[in-house]
């Protein structure tokens, strides 16, 4: 079917004010409100899919209901009709488009005001960079009239907190302080003080944009108003935000007060020339790319496609989350990435290390004015106060498409202020060791964790750094690497590094200093103090909670290698609930996998490093405590399955310690299954028992694990099972 154009089509929408539809002159009520909000989510995304899933993400933000994905169905299905009203029952029609996993509304600047609002921006700046600025001025005030109150106003408040509603919120701000700037220079004020009063009520923080109209109602003679509104921006300042006027204002109201209108071009208004000069400087921030970067295929073809989807007609920035533990290589894929797709970004490419991993972390102002200086603004034209620098930041990236890198996050609140809200399609790569699911949730980002090498990588990252054939030459050695490294890339550098500047130590005697130091970490520390294991570890571990990270340090004691929740509450004697709050923690820190709910694993070189810390900080008193805790906990329900299954009651067993609760197990059917699931860990268990003389607890956990053994004998295949488990569990002592 053949679609006729947009701008012959008889609709008309609103977002930038009360979410608002017209057919004809027909103004149409998109009533319930849910189904208001699918039609605000389409529209504030201005031709750009909206995924189905972040549909109902946005309608169901504490869980969608089962039927969540039907009611998404059922609320296209209406729109589409109350917008067409001949559609069939399951018409697609011309308006409301099915398109790539989710749905696109097809709406041009004629049709929606928000696409009209940034048809006239763009035009505007093209207008002042050819040297007109009047009609600059002129252009920039009809677009910020275009706002008719608070964007999407109307629907769930919910639903208008998320990341797509504020980021456009901020461009309209943004096009406010061009405006005043405009009219403050060349004339024209009166048309630009009613959307600067309701920019500076909506925005309390922003001091540029309270000085803009402070300088604008005084510019018109209105100096009572104008000291009104210096009081109302200050009182707001210490109420609600808690805070003192900045120099903006106190500099406004200083030359209010010598009875004199503002200079327009004083220090606390959006200057033009900064704006002027970015256009033409294209920065290049970004670090060398690693000339030995191997692996990662998936992850890197992941992204690319994902920059080729949605970066060419992004409405909003693209954002990307690389996260993973220490060392496991996230800056250097993500500087990777970016010099792969960087031609694709003609407005340059930005980077900045945020220190998020270092304790001291910079604040997105800090950034801010770092990128500042990057897009060529003058020291003396950047503004003073953090929020006015961030907000020059998002005007300067407004038309332009930019490449971002955001490396070694802390979390999602020193990001979220960085992400541009523009149109203009950029590309954000955010790295870090937390998880930034608030980043995910709030701004749409896409997530990518990152795993430690295979061992066929890590084999191939040391080709890389040394040659193939002085790998090949020791192949015992390369195993030993290998393994001692745990597939951490940083590991397998340093290792690589010191067979580079000592040539004269073979492969097996650098495997040997691995093996034979105090702990893999001293071979690796002693290679170079800026990229020591131990201290990558060591940030991480210390922005922690004091109770998660007596939880991390107790972990070591743990034989593995899988922890289930109430294991770990029985080894650190806290509730289940506790338990679990400090392993979300330590899971969200990636110092700790979660393979599937409930169920949590330690990598190799964290736990040396956990055993490290639990010697240093946890009395010997309290780690022999936490194992004995442990091994109760595991023979007790061992004990448990193995009655349960048939066997006869232990009876010489004590009762169990107050501080021990073993899981419950309530059939032969849930024995077998604790049994099957707990066993390598029970086995484990066994050995670390009888090495603390915890006779009881050996006797019980054998006893399980005898119980299980007699099952898989009775089994049809019992003799192939008996022989592939022949030998792995302890013996039980004879009674």
């Amino acid at each position: 079917m053949t679609r006729a154009p947009l701008s012959a089509r008889p609709f008309r929408f609103t977002v930038l004010g009360p979410v608002r539809v017209w057919r004809h002159e027909e103004e149409l009520d998109p009533v319930p409100a849910q189904q208001r909000a699918v039609l605000a989510l389409l529209l504030i995304s201005a031709g750009r899919p909206v995924a189905q899933e972040d549909i109902v993400a946005a309608l169901w933000p504490e869980g969608a209901p089962s039927s969540a994905h039907n009611v998404i169905h059922r609320y296209i299905g209406r729109l589409r009709r109350l917008l067409e009203p001949g559609l069939p029952a399951r018409g697609e029609g011309t308006i409301i488009l099915r398109r790539a996993g989710g749905y696109l509304l097809a709406a041009d600047a004629d049709s929606l005001d928000l696409l009209h609002f940034r048809r006239l921006v763009q035009q505007a700046r093209t207008q002042r960079k050819n040297g007109d600025v009047r009609a600059a001025g002129d252009t920039l005030a009809q677009a910020i009239a275009l706002r008719q109150g608070p964007v999407a106003e109307g629907i769930s408040d919910h639903v208008r907190r998320l990341a797509v509603f504020a980021g456009v919120e901020r461009e309209h701000a943004a096009a406010v302080k061009e405006a005043a700037t405009a009219a403050l220079r060349h004339g024209g004020t009166h048309r630009v003080v009613d959307a600067l009063r309701a920019g500076a009520q909506d925005n309390p923080a922003d001091e540029y944009l309270q000085a803009c109209l402070i300088r604008v109602l005084a510019s018109l003679g209105r100096f009572d108003e104008a000291r009104t509104a210096y009081r109302t921006a200050r009182a707001r300042l210490a109420t609600d935000l808690d805070g003192q006027p900045g120099d903006e204002l106190s500099s406004v109201i200083r030359e209010l007060d010598a009875d004199s209108s503002p200079a327009p071009a004083a220090a606390g208004l959006l200057p033009v020339g900064p704006i002027e000069k970015a256009t033409e400087l294209r920065p290049a921030q970004l670090p060398a790319d690693l000339t030995a970067f191997v692996g990662r295929a998936d992850a890197v073809s992941q992204l690319r496609d994902l920059v080729a989807r949605y970066a060419p007609r992004a409405g909003s920035a693209l954002v990307s989350v690389i996260t993973g533990m220490a060392g496991v290589g996230k800056s250097t894929l993500a500087v990777h990435l970016a010099h792969q797709v960087a031609e694709d970004f003609p407005g340059g490419q930005l980077y900045a290390d945020l220190r998020g991993a270092e304790g001291d972390a910079m604040t997105p102002a800090d950034i801010a004015r770092g990128f500042l200086d990057a897009l060529g603004v003058a020291a003396d034209e950047i503004p003073t106060t953090g929020e006015a620098q961030i907000s020059l930041y998002h005007s300067l990236l407004a038309d332009r498409r930019t490449l971002i890198v955001l490396d070694n996050a802390h979390d999602a609140a020193q990001v979220r202020a960085l992400v541009p809200g523009s149109p203009a399609g950029c590309f954000v790569i955010v790295t870090s060791r937390n998880g930034m699911t608030g980043l995910v949730a709030s701004n749409g980002a896409h997530p990518l964790l990152l795993e430690p090498f295979s061992r066929a990588e890590s084999r191939e990252a040391l080709v890389r750094r040394l040659d193939a054939a002085r790998v090949e030459a020791e192949p015992a050695a390369v195993d030993d690497i290998i393994a001692l490294c745990s597939g951490l890339p940083l590991a397998l550098s340093l290792v690589a590094a010191r067979a580079l500047t000592s040539p004269q130590f073979s492969l097996r005697t650098i495997a040997a200093e691995l093996r034979g130091t105090h702990s893999a970490l001293d071979a690796l520390g002693d290679i170079d103090a800026l990229v020591d294991m131990r201290e990558s570890f060591s940030a991480s571990d210390q922005a922690l909670t004091p109770e998660a990270a007596g939880v991390f340090r107790l972990l070591s004691l743990h034989p593995g290698p899988g922890l289930s929740v109430t294991a770990v509450a029985a080894l650190t004697g806290l509730s289940p609930g506790e338990a679990r709050a400090s392993l979300t923690q330590l899971s969200q820190a990636n110092l700790l996998d979660e393979l599937r709910p409930g169920r949590y694993t330690l990598h190799d070189l964290l736990r040396v490093y956990a055993a490290e810390r639990a010697a240093v900080f946890e009395p010997e008193p309290t780690r022999r405590a936490a194992v004995r805790r442990l091994a109760e906990h595991y023979g007790r329900a061992a004990e448990a399955a193995a009655q349960l299954l048939g066997s006869p009651p232990h009876g010489t067993a004590p009762p169990p310690q107050p501080d021990v609760a073993p899981d419950h197990l309530g059939t032969p059917g849930q024995a077998e299954r604790w049994l099957t699931a707990e066993e390598p860990v029970l086995v484990r268990m066994a050995a670390l028992a009888r090495a603390q003389g915890l006779d009881t607890a050996v006797a019980m956990l054998n006893r399980g694990l005898d119980a299980l053994r007699g099952l898989r004998d009775s089994a049809p295949d019992a003799a192939a099972t008996k022989e592939s488990v022949a030998g792995h569990w302890p013996s039980t002592p004879s009674s």
